[in-house]
């Protein structure tokens, strides 16, 4: 009897059918899906699948809206605004990779968020999650309440990782505001000028 937890695609992306079968056994049928969930400002567009380098969706939310709970989200460098009352919200414990080339095959840069001094960079209030934001700039949020960056609240965990968080505003925690429901974690990031 052989068995895998990790079943790998050799890199490509999109749905196979399976077909796995031994002498003497019964054949086993089932679909391998191998995707990525990809976003790239310039070229994007938050219609496509974004489940590949090939096809990525233009906004962070709009792969959030799409992504599963708890999986990770490849944004490439550019700057990402939004029209809303922030640029992102990460209302399902997402994991933001930043700083991705255009074709996703190479971390080199960061990611900004910029909240153009009108909006919030992120939100994470629901649903007391874990989540990951690494290679990120987040820049020019405002709130007239908490958290002009970022706003982390009701029991989630932010765990931020090689990132910026510089020239926001808020009433409490220009840069970031986390109420005591919850934990934030920060390994080599700045956080400055808020």
């Amino acid at each position: 009897k052989a068995t895998s937890s990790l079943l790998t695609a050799n890199s490509e992306y999109g749905t196979f059918d399976v077909n796995v079968s031994a002498l003497g056994a019964t054949p086993v049928f089932f679909s391998l899906e191998n995707l990525m969930w990809t976003v790239l400002s310039t070229t994007g567009s938050d219609l496509n699948t974004c489940k590949t380098p090939l096809d990525p969706c233009q906004t962070i939310q709009g792969a959030i809206s799409k992504a599963p709970i708890g999986d990770t989200i490849y944004v490439a460098e550019g700057t990402y605004t939004s029209s809303g009352e922030e640029v992102v919200k990460n209302d399902k414990g997402l994991s933001l990779s930043g700083g991705w080339t255009a074709n996703f095959d190479t971390q080199t840069g960061y990611s900004t968020i910029d909240g153009e001094n009108t909006r919030r960079g992120i939100t994470m209030t629901s649903g007391q999650y874990v989540a990951v934001m690494d290679r990120f700039i987040v820049t020019n949020g405002v709130a007239t309440s908490n958290g002009g960056g970022i706003l982390v609240s009701n029991g989630n965990t932010l765990k931020i990782i090689n990132s910026t968080i510089s020239n926001n505003f808020a009433v409490n925690g220009g840069g970031i505001y986390a109420d005591a429901s919850t934990a934030l974690v920060i390994v080599y990031s700045t956080i400055n000028n808020n």
